[in-house]
């Protein structure tokens, strides 16, 4: 059974979304305390800027291990494990399912429509299968919905012009340069993750005078001279000290709040620092009113109305999703080897009495000896199936397994069931068994 426990953008503050963060470590220390509770066979832990979530699948039902769960990340965090089971979201069954689809569809984003979120589950992902964290089921779950987010792609225009919290970040940037509200256009873009690199990228299309700094040096700059771009370098120290000069800020690294209130001088002209991390690197002060901190969830009123116009993609997105939830359940009922075992001796069986039912109107054997001999037909049958059943359930759990069956239950099926393909998860499976 497949359950998911989810503190996002939906239920939860920035303030708690912070303390939630995990980086890499915690989320394997998370991912082996799970692993080792009673009842979860496999988990995956998510943890971005808007979401920590545990999708795990287990003999028991989610109702029961949440609060197991919830204990283990108040330990990790140091948090009140009440205070977490007041706001957490439990989905559970096919709602588990129908969620995991619609965060790779990005269809529950802040930002509908922004593409990185089903990289970032791709990634978490990863990270348990090649920790031994999740094998088969999660796999399912996890290709599914990755098939299910390309299929949204495809189909609808919500990703068209795709739209992310960086780039609603410099659209407002740029929006108080055009109205003359700025005091100038040079920005200071810290840090060249994932975030900072998509900052950069839509700074570069306007006219903004961009400076980057990074804690290691060599990455920023092979980043400039790949970027092919007029952008400036300073050092990561030297730009913490000289803050003050830039316009406009876009933070975005990890390590928490390095940009604090005693760092702030207070200037005549406006400005406007951008943090778009959690945890969040820029402290909230109130030591020059020209200066407006944003964060990401201050982006949501944008986001909302970039959400507005996009309503009738999502709609069609959730359809989709909605086709894909129930293709994934009778996909994996007809994987289920019990069933496929029955269909086989069902079909043997109908075979029997079929051609022994035309014998017997034939006069080739006479009636009264029919029961003997379906006897005897039955006993071949029962030998003739006896070690490819037992090979069957040995290849059950198996990572062949969802190949080597679905090929038999189309061999063996009376109408006709999709193939699903082995779609791209942007890693090698055999590489990360190495």
């Amino acid at each position: 059974m497949y359950s998911v426990v989810s503190f996002s953008h939906k239920n939860t503050s920035i303030e708690l979304r912070e303390l939630l963060s995990m980086d890499e470590d915690e989320q394997s220390l998370l991912l082996n305390r799970l692993y080792n509770i009673e009842g979860i066979k496999e988990v995956v832990v998510l943890s971005t800027c808007n979401r920590l979530e545990v999708y795990i699948c287990a003999d028991t039902e989610g109702s029961v291990l949440c609060d197991e769960i919830l204990l283990e990340i108040a330990n990790i965090k140091h948090l009140d494990i009440n205070m977490l089971k007041s706001i957490v979201n439990l989905f559970t069954r096919l709602d588990a399912v129908h969620h995991a689809f619609c965060v790779a569809s990005s269809l529950d984003s802040l930002v509908l429509g922004e593409t990185q979120i089903s990289g970032q589950l791709k990634s978490a992902y990863k990270l348990a299968y090649d920790r031994g964290f999740c094998a088969k089921e999660i796999t399912r779950l996890m290709h599914f919905a990755f098939r299910c987010a390309a299929n949204v792609r495809n189909s609808t225009q919500i990703s068209k012009n795709p739209v992310s919290i960086a780039s609603i970040a410099v659209s407002s940037a740029l929006d108080s340069l055009k109205d003359g509200s700025l005091g100038g256009s040079k920005v200071l873009v810290l840090g060249i993750g994932e975030m900072g690199t998509l900052s950069i990228k839509h700074l570069s299309r306007h006219n903004f005078d961009i400076t980057l700094t990074n804690r290691t040096k060599s990455k920023a700059l092979d980043f400039i001279a790949n970027f092919n771009r007029n952008i400036k370098f300073v050092d990561f120290e030297d730009a913490l000290k000289n803050v003050n000069d830039y316009d406009v800020i876009f933070s975005a690294m990890a390590g928490g709040q390095f940009i604090n209130a005693s760092k702030v001088v207070k200037k005549d002209s406006k400005r406007i620092w951008y943090d778009l991390s959690l945890p969040r690197n820029i402290e909230e002060c109130d030591v020059d009113p020209n200066l407006e901190i944003v964060s990401i969830d201050d982006l949501s009123q944008k986001a909302k109305d970039h959400i507005l116009g996009r309503q009738n993609n999502a709609r069609a997105g959730m359809a989709i999703v909605g086709q894909s939830v129930l293709e994934f359940s009778q996909w994996v009922e007809r994987l289920d080897i019990e069933p496929l075992i029955k269909v086989m001796r069902e079909k043997a069986k109908a075979s029997i009495n079929n051609k022994l039912s035309k014998a017997v109107k034939k006069g080739y054997i006479p009636s009264e000896l029919t029961p003997n001999v379906e006897k005897l037909l039955v006993s071949v049958m029962n030998e003739f199936l006896h070690m490819p059943t037992i090979r069957l359930k040995q290849l059950a759990n198996s990572e062949q397994a969802d190949s080597i069956l679905e090929s038999i239950g189309n061999i063996f099926a009376n109408s006709d069931s999709f193939m699903l393909n082995r779609y791209k998860c942007e890693y090698d499976t055999t590489e990360a068994k190495g």
